[in-house]
């Protein structure tokens, strides 16, 4: 089992890796097996608040998304991790 750690900032509401909830208020880690894992979050704020969302560990799997909250008021995204 490899573990995957978040790191969040902003108005993280919802992050999901297959389809399961984590809890996230700054830091969330799951376990999960190597391959392929889609990654999905929800931030909502005012227009102009900025957000980022990192995949901090295992260090192959680092990266970093960083956004600011258009006239919405919220952004959402996926994105696959390999580990």
């Amino acid at each position: 089992m490899v573990k995957v750690t978040f790191k969040a900032s902003g108005d993280v509401v919802r992050l999901f890796v297959d389809g399961v909830a984590l809890p996230i208020s700054g830091t969330a880690s799951k376990n999960v097996g190597e391959g392929e894992h889609a990654v999905q979050w929800f931030v909502r704020g005012d227009p102009g608040d900025d957000f980022s969302l990192e995949v901090t560990s295992p260090p192959a799997a680092a990266r970093k998304i960083t956004g600011t909250i258009d006239t919405s008021g919220h952004d959402a995204g996926t994105f696959w991790l390999l580990v």
